[in-house]
């Protein structure tokens, strides 16, 4: 991928954002409304939450090395403005950082080695594809 896929990838992201925070709007007694799960995040706040919390967490701890003392969900709004405005506080921050990167970031690569019973299999992924990729999926394609 390049910067320009993913100049792509983030503008689609940001569209998704923007037509969820005003989808939720118009439906306000939905947001922190239970649901049915195995999962701890049991409404689309928790699980707004936690995504926003998977980005910060891939913004500062897997790209910057920087500790996040608390996590997002643990810290997060409760309201739908509030969380959208936090959301586009890590966004910006993902931004800044994507406009740090030069060509050979994009050609950084990191090999996993799988344990037993897959041993001798290994996946080699272009690191920032694959951690982009993750943040894509946390945000566009619910």
């Amino acid at each position: 991928m390049t910067a320009t896929d993913f100049d792509t990838l983030f503008a689609y992201s940001d569209n998704c954002r923007e037509q969820v925070q005003a989808e939720l709007s118009r439906h306000e007694t939905l947001f922190a409304e239970p649901f049915v799960t195995t999962s701890p995040y049991d409404s689309i706040r928790k699980l707004l939450a936690h995504c926003i919390g998977a980005e910060e967490r891939l913004m500062l701890v897997r790209l910057q090395n920087v500790a996040v003392p608390v996590s997002y969900e643990s810290r997060s709004a409760e309201t739908i403005v509030e969380l959208f405005t936090d959301w586009d506080a890590i966004r910006a921050q993902t931004n800044a950082y994507r406009a740090t990167l030069t060509d050979s970031d994009y050609a950084r690569v990191f090999t996993i080695a799988f344990a037993a019973p897959h041993a001798g299999t290994t996946l080699s992924v272009a690191d920032v594809s694959f951690t982009f990729s993750i943040t894509k999926t946390t945000t566009g394609d619910k």
